[in-house]
């Protein structure tokens, strides 16, 4: 039996490294499809608390990669004023109704974006929700 004949959510799991104030936007690939799959949930899990600030933050951007390595931006977490993360609380970035259908070698990458001065973001853990992509 193959992997991409297990029925039922799998999850990946890996660690973004922290980011400082001061970096620029960067782009990040984390997770490649290794079959043709459906995207469940794109999910985030910090170790601290993150608090945003009003003018100089940092953005969570979630992107979805085709093989030939067209980029799209299908969700984002604003660390703006008002907008926290509680210590090991998992929220979701990206949460599309019925998954979103990715071909092998499609990718999922994070974008790490400054506004302003930036905000430092601590190591934080990417959870990648994925089922496989039921063809008829």
């Amino acid at each position: 039996m193959q992997e991409q004949d297990l029925i039922g959510v799998r999850q990946d799991n890996l660690i973004l490294p922290a980011h400082a104030a001061a970096t620029a936007t960067e782009v990040i690939p984390v997770w490649k499809a290794p079959y043709p799959c459906r995207l469940r949930k794109v999910r985030v899990t910090s170790g601290v608390v993150i608090t945003g600030t009003a003018t100089n933050y940092t953005n969570l951007n979630v992107q979805t990669v085709t093989a030939a390595g067209v980029a799209t931006e299908k969700a984002n977490k604003d660390y703006a004023s008002g907008v926290n993360e509680a210590a090991h609380v998992t929220t979701d970035l990206y949460a599309p109704a019925g998954g979103q259908v990715l071909a092998v070698n499609d990718s999922v990458a994070i974008e790490i974006e400054k506004v302003g001065s930036g905000l430092a973001l601590p190591s934080v853990l990417i959870t990648i929700e994925f089922d496989r992509a039921l063809t008829s």
